[in-house]
């Protein structure tokens, strides 16, 4: 019976393997298909002379909320600062930082 066991999770190893190959077969000529369509299309535009991405100096005029980084860093410092006995707006902390 041990032998019927092992003959039969070999059976399911191998097949489970063939099935991995197939789909990893589909998937690379997917993503074949897929750079394909991209660099045709670039290339089209590129033929129709228009230029894609930001323009080089080109600055979003769009002013940027102050989260993450800078206000955690604020944050740090006016603690830090507040323990010694001074006493500032976070405002002044993210003004400086930039």
């Amino acid at each position: 019976m041990s032998s019927e066991f092992t003959l039969h999770k070999m059976k399911a190893f191998l097949i489970c393997r063939q099935h991995f190959q197939i789909l990893s077969a589909f998937a690379e000529f997917e993503r074949s298909l897929i750079s394909e369509r991209t660099k045709e299309a670039l290339n089209r535009l590129k033929n129709q002379d228009i230029k894609l991405g930001r323009p080089k100096g080109s600055k979003d005029g769009k002013p940027r909320s102050v989260s993450g980084y800078y206000l955690r860093e604020a944050s740090k410092r006016k603690s830090s600062d507040e323990g010694n006995g001074v006493y500032k707006s976070i405002e002044s902390y993210i003004n400086n930082d930039k």
